[in-house]
């Protein structure tokens, strides 16, 4: 390995990233908690598990419409954006294919860290391995131009849209069968088979979605035991997140949002280099599409009592919604750091960024000592507004130790490590 192969120093960095990253991590963690506390569907249901009324529907409603799926997408797109500053400083210093290599090893490190992540820390909602997996594909694009860029971004949110209506329109036909199956049961007819399917058809459907209680206290009882029995009864839940869930959603979830932070880096808008009056507007046009329809849909879900069918709608106009708010978000997010407003808390926020990697996994160690048999076994047992002052707690915590950890050292101990496997000898770490 070259002298010049090292990877970002602190100066090199740039802020306003590392704030964003912060932010958003902060953003996941507020919906992975849910996952990681509540049985079955609890984690978007708040009828199945978590509670249903006062403090906890309002937790779920302000949850569901600001934070859902956009938190996600703002790290995504900043991992786009990531990419392209790795690439393009990396070139810089390296001669031939030497980057290609780098990178390819890189994210090929991170598709292992996740697999770990999801099997060994039990969050079988990680992110990391559909990153790992992106990022190998989106090396291709990386000197694409902007027009290329865009028509694919169009042809993944077309397919995105048009799977979720045909979903729609079964999960329509399922529920009508059934409904004319159950009319039928009734009058005292006697059912075909295939009417007898679709009455159960239906009824699985709509218990995935509001989890029973026998469900939910299988699960608990699972979760309340060790961390080796924890492996055994969720690693096929993981297989299927990592298999099936990825090829019909996570890939081109992550991978749309990459193209579009790759974009957005390009055009300078991460690094403050549009007006003032850029990100108002871009603040203000987001939140304009995204907030009316993440709230109608939110409505349409709750006034059908957490029908599946209306969380199907939500598919639909998913991603539609997700850019428009992360766009919002992102705007007003940079307006702060552009003056420096609560400039305390954005220093520490930009901390909290710089070891996104380690934060984000310390998540899934807290979650695992505080939920499961190996700590407090607290799962399935605390309403969905308690999560949020753990949820407050943890941010506290690393918004603290983050800059004070970097204070000592160069990088968070997870950045080390994925930096000394990614350049093949060890880096520095003591200041």
């Amino acid at each position: 390995m070259t002298s010049s192969a090292v990877p970002i120093m602190g100066q090199e960095r740039i802020n306003s990233l590392d704030i964003l990253r912060g932010v958003a991590l902060f953003g996941i963690l507020i919906m992975n908690i849910n996952g990681m506390a509540l049985p079955g569907s609890g984690y978007g249901n708040p009828n199945a598990w978590g509670g249903a009324s006062g403090w906890d529907l309002t937790t779920w409603f302000t949850v569901n419409i600001f934070f859902e799926s956009t938190m996600r997408t703002i790290f995504s797109m900043l991992f786009g954006a990531g990419a392209i500053l790795f690439m393009d400083r990396l070139s810089e210093k390296l001669p031939g294919n030497e980057a290609s290599e780098i990178y390819m090893r890189r994210n090929s490190l991170l598709i292992l860290f996740g697999a770990i992540h999801a099997y060994l820390l039990l969050w079988f909602g990680d992110i990391l391995f559909y990153y790992g997996i992106a990022a190998l594909i989106l090396f291709s694009f990386r000197k694409a131009n902007f027009k290329f860029l865009i028509a694919v971004c169009l042809l993944i949110m077309s397919i995105q849209i048009t799977k979720g209506v045909l979903k729609y329109n079964k999960l329509i036909d399922d529920y009508e069968k059934s409904i004319a199956a159950e009319t039928k049961k009734e009058a005292g007819e006697t059912l075909t088979k295939k009417e007898e399917g679709a009455i159960k058809k239906w009824t699985g459907i709509w218990e995935r979605r509001n989890t029973q209680p026998e469900k939910a206290k299988e699960e608990i009882e699972k979760r309340h035991k060790g961390w080796w029995d924890n492996v055994l009864a969720f690693k096929g839940r993981v297989m299927t997140m990592e298999s099936y869930v990825m090829y019909d959603f996570f890939f081109f979830d992550a991978f749309l949002a990459m193209l579009v932070g790759m974009m957005v880096y390009r055009l300078g808008i991460f690094t403050l280099e549009k007006s003032t009056g850029f990100y108002g507007g871009m603040m203000i046009v987001g939140y304009l599409i995204g907030l009316p329809i993440r709230y109608y849909i939110t409505m349409e879900i709750y006034n059908s009592g957490f029908n599946p069918i209306a969380f199907k709608v939500m598919d639909i106009f998913l991603d539609v919604s997700r850019l428009a708010l992360a766009m919002g978000h992102i705007g007003l997010l940079l307006l702060f750091v552009r003056y420096n407003i609560l400039g305390f808390l954005l220093k520490a926020l930009g901390a909290v960024g710089r070891m996104a990697l380690s934060n984000y996994i310390m998540h899934s160690v807290i979650f695992v000592f505080l939920f499961t048999g190996v700590g407090l076994s607290m799962f399935g047992e605390l309403m969905r507004h308690e999560l949020i002052y753990v949820w407050a707690i943890i941010c506290v915590s690393q918004l603290i130790l983050s800059p004070l950890w970097l204070s000592y050292y160069k990088y968070g101990p997870l950045e080390w490590v994925w930096r000394s496997l990614t350049y093949g000898e060890r880096q520095a770490f003591k200041k």
